[in-house]
């Protein structure tokens, strides 16, 4: 599954980004994404931001660990004609991993 949307009003625009592929689908890992993102701009000057998270083990499968990330990002760009964009960045993540031990199978 996969969902986006994004709106736009003068200077500032944002979007927003949901994306789940289980253990069933062939074509990439079994992750989860969820973002938004923003964008301001004010004369030579764009300012951007964006939030998220990311998880496998969609399916909350007991006998797999699910390892996931939340980040948020943001930062000046400075975009003057014939020059070279300048753009600086503070980003921040977090990573962790959950074993629920309660319903894992054991082997004998």
């Amino acid at each position: 599954m996969r969902l986006g949307l994004t709106a736009s009003s003068g200077s500032a625009a944002t979007a927003r980004a949901c994306r789940t592929a289980g253990q069933a689908f062939y074509n990439g890992p079994d992750q989860a994404v969820k973002r938004g993102l923003g964008e301001w701009k004010n004369g030579l000057t764009t300012t951007r931001s964006a939030i998220g998270q990311q998880w496998n083990n969609v399916d909350g499968d007991p006998t797999r660990a699910r390892l996931g990330q939340h980040y948020g990002r943001v930062g000046p760009l400075l975009n003057k004609a014939l020059w070279p964009n300048l753009a600086v960045t503070y980003s921040q993540n977090a990573l962790n991993s959950t074993l629920d031990t309660t319903g894992i199978a054991h082997r004998k």
